[in-house]
């Protein structure tokens, strides 16, 4: 029996769920009171979606990794080395969420620097025929894991706009708009994989 999702999607749609979970403690709990109530942790957020997603198109795996797992630890350095200082008009400001971003923008540097180096290693080791054989694998439910990987974000991101925008509760939305596209994704992805097989 053939599988339905690839590991690459699974992986993908994990690290998705750990992001989005780390994002909504930290922005909609109480939790958020470390960060403040500003957009900081939306402008982070939006960096490490957009990594996740070249991650998944390009298998860079230490990237999926490092962009997963490194928006927590690089708010902690935010919250471990911020400042407080005084801008041109008198009123006090915090480079805290500079911090974040730039520390986040180094695991993300340093997970993407890894892939290249692996892909440029295995290059000279695999010769054509294999990469061939393994590229047409991985293609099998193409459609399919891009549906999956797609629709998650989309659904999310979605969600925190209509929930900035309604006032409604930020977890009912995400379940709702999330479930709803990465069911859209699954039924046209696995149709247009269906199509393209036969």
């Amino acid at each position: 029996m053939k599988k339905i999702f690839s590991k690459r999607s699974v992986q993908i749609t994990l690290s998705l769920l750990v992001f989005t979970t780390a994002f909504i403690l930290l922005h909609y709990s109480p939790l958020g009171a470390v960060h403040g109530r500003s957009d900081a942790a939306l402008i982070v957020a939006i960096f490490g979606v957009f990594s996740l997603l070249i991650a998944y198109i390009f298998s860079f795996k230490y990237l999926m990794v490092t962009a997963t797992l490194g928006y927590i630890p690089a708010l902690l350095l935010g919250v471990i080395f911020n400042t407080d200082g005084v801008d041109g008009g008198g009123g006090v400001t915090n480079n805290l969420w500079q911090i974040w971003l730039v520390s986040y923008w180094v695991f993300i540097g340093v997970g993407l620097i890894l892939d290249i180096i692996k892909k440029l290693h295995r290059r000279k080791e695999t010769n054509f025929t294999k990469e061939i054989t393994k590229t047409q694998t991985q293609e099998e439910h193409k459609f399919l894991s891009y549906g999956v990987a797609f629709g998650l974000p989309i659904g999310t991101a979605f969600a925190v706009v209509f929930s900035i925008m309604t006032g409604a509760n930020i977890s009912v939305c995400i379940g709702i708009c999330a479930g709803f596209c990465m069911l859209i994704g699954v039924v046209v992805g696995a149709t247009l994989d269906h199509q393209i097989k036969k």
